[in-house]
């Protein structure tokens, strides 16, 4: 669920994120490789609550300038690839957009 501020989210039931949210928006079905992939996307902060200056809630627009930080073995890739190459760039909005609606339902 998104903070009250939307400056960052928390994961409050594991079991639940595992077999519903985690499945639904990425590949990867285990905690550890999606805390491995929030870091590879530099957001900060310790399970459960993570953060990122451009992860807001209401601004979905931020979501292209999430960079994924070089990798340490040396690759050949450019030095960084944006979140918005694939599909990780629609699976992040609809995460973001869904976590909205979820915790502010039109009233």
């Amino acid at each position: 669920r998104w903070h009250t501020k939307g400056e960052y989210f928390v994961i409050c039931n594991t079991d639940l994120f595992l077999a519903t949210t985690l499945p639904y928006y990425f590949k990867q079905t285990k905690l550890d490789s999606f805390k491995r992939q929030l870091n590879a996307y530099g957001f900060k902060g310790q399970y459960p609550i993570y953060h990122h200056p451009f992860f807001r809630l209401g601004n979905p627009e931020l979501l292209y300038e999430i960079k994924r930080a070089p990798s340490r073995r040396g690759s050949s890739t450019s030095a960084s690839q944006t979140i918005s190459t694939g599909s990780s760039s629609s699976s992040m909005t609809d995460l973001a957009s869904s976590s909205y609606h979820m915790y502010n339902p039109r009233k």
